[in-house]
């Protein structure tokens, strides 16, 4: 297992994908971070105190890493497949579980690599510009933990689909339907569960201000058992996930979230090893 690690990250340093990918990460992190920092110099300086919290930008990364995970682990993992170096590995007599294993690990850690870049970036160039988070330290600490979860739970998925295709441009194109199916399903969950309980009229009156009157049901509200699943399946999928980190808000529980991604990346690699031991590789 030592000797697939050693291998692994040793082709993973070499390969160009990688280091493409963690050099968009990195220039995607300083042009928003300059960026606000403009903006926000340029309302401070007409007398207004806007602009988007440092905060906020901290957790970009989580949803970027989703749609590079796409493109870095099928060239990663593909390419073992199609130079052969895959089928060498099991004629030397390593174990297919190892061979997945350390492949997980491999493209696990080497978006994990780019995480921690980005992070590298937000907090040194937050530093120089003077950009001080508002949120206390435990609350980022939270947002990053949940954050690899979600990162890890994506490439784990990844890994599982990679694996089992031989052909890296197919298995990119199933990760990127599987990444689409996530975020149209996560889209509709939300726009279900932002629906209101009630709907309200308004009349306006000169004294009061905005009156209420008339407030009736929403016959679309979903409640009940209904809302439960939703809310579960929300905190479930790692697009949401993302998209809450994005916005620097927990709608759902983070708890639940964290234990969500610990399944999907057991699930995934559990189900991956024994479908990898059984396959046919020629």
């Amino acid at each position: 297992m030592r000797d697939l690690l050693s291998e692994g990250f040793y082709r993973l340093f070499r390969n160009k994908a990688f280091w493409c990918v963690l050099a968009f990460e990195a220039a995607y992190k300083t042009y928003s971070l300059l960026h606000n920092w403009c903006n926000v110099q340029r309302l401070r300086s007409n007398g207004t105190n806007a602009g988007i919290p440092f905060d906020e930008l901290l957790y970009e990364y989580a949803g970027i890493a989703l749609l590079t995970s796409c493109i870095l682990i099928p060239l990663l993992i593909g390419g073992d497949y199609a130079d052969g170096t895959l089928r060498h590995r099991l004629i030397k007599g390593y174990r297919r579980t190892s061979v997945y294993l350390a492949n997980w690990l491999v493209s696990t850690g080497g978006m994990l690599l780019c995480v921690a870049a980005d992070w590298l970036i937000s907090f040194t160039l937050g530093m120089v510009l003077q950009e001080e988070p508002i949120s206390s330290p435990a609350h980022i600490l939270l947002m990053l933990t949940i954050g690899v979860g979600t990162v890890t739970a994506c490439c784990s998925v990844n890994a599982f689909v990679v694996m089992l295709i031989p052909h890296k441009t197919v298995a990119g194109a199933v990760c990127f339907c599987l990444l689409a199916l996530t975020v149209l399903v996560g889209m509709r969950i939300y726009d279900a569960l932002s629906l209101p309980e009630y709907w309200y009229d308004y009349v306006v009156s000169t004294s009061d201000g905005f009156r209420q009157y008339d407030m009736y049901p929403n016959p679309h509200y979903v409640s009940g058992g209904r809302r439960q699943v939703c809310l579960f399946v929300y905190d479930f999928l790692p697009f949401t996930q993302s998209f809450e980190l994005a916005a620097n808000s927990l709608y759902g529980n983070p708890v639940r979230m964290l234990l969500c991604s610990l399944g999907i990346t057991a699930a995934s690699t559990v189900g991956g090893m024994a479908a990898f031991v059984r396959k046919d590789i020629r």
